[in-house]
């Protein structure tokens, strides 16, 4: 509370560039992933898996399959597919 009461805008601008300068090696050291199994969709989306194979069989989620001769290949989920989903 402190530092919210006697800061100036030049503080206010540091601050900013402080949050950017850490949000940037956090994106550095922990890359969120482009495609995700079903597992990991779960964990991203913080939803179970069979939420998200109901998603994708009423079409509102769109999935790969890594191969399409087997019914039991391995799915995977575009990160920007999941976040339409959400949003």
């Amino acid at each position: 509370m402190w530092f919210w009461e006697r800061r100036t805008e030049r503080d206010t601008s540091l601050f900013n560039r402080f949050l950017l300068h850490i949000q940037s090696i956090r994106t550095k050291q922990n890359p969120t992933p482009t495609w995700f199994t079903l597992k990991e969709a779960g964990a991203y989306t913080r939803t179970g898996v069979t939420k998200l194979r109901e998603l994708i069989d009423s079409g509102k989620l769109k999935s790969h399959r890594l191969d399409d001769a087997k019914k039991t290949s391995t799915l995977l989920l575009h990160r920007k597919d999941l976040d339409a989903v959400i949003l």
